[in-house]
């Protein structure tokens, strides 16, 4: 990543250190950038601010799956959209068949 890019992500963070959006769009950008080590970095900080935010861990996932962290990634994909409830009688039936 250039320095002078490094810089600017730094001050922006200096000015909104508890910001999860602003620290998982920085994440996104980082991925989009192919700087997968980065993205993590600025994500995980963002989660630890809001363990909840699904956005937030859905990255986080998409990034651990790119780095090759597969049983890390797929937790976290499971966090956001828990397959379970695709397999549940009240997901596919319809009213009269419950």
């Amino acid at each position: 990543m250039p320095v002078f890019v490094k810089l600017l992500l730094l001050k922006i963070v200096a000015a909104e250190t508890n910001n999860v959006r602003i620290l998982r769009n920085l994440g996104i950008e980082c991925s989009r950038l192919g700087l997968y080590q980065e993205s993590l970095i600025w994500v995980e900080r963002a989660c630890r601010l809001d363990a909840n935010d699904v956005k937030s861990r859905e990255i986080r996932g998409f990034t651990l799956l790119t780095l090759g962290r597969h049983k890390e990634g797929w937790k976290e994909y499971n966090f956001c959209d828990p397959i379970d409830k695709y397999f549940s009688c009240s997901h596919f039936c319809l009213k009269k068949c419950r």
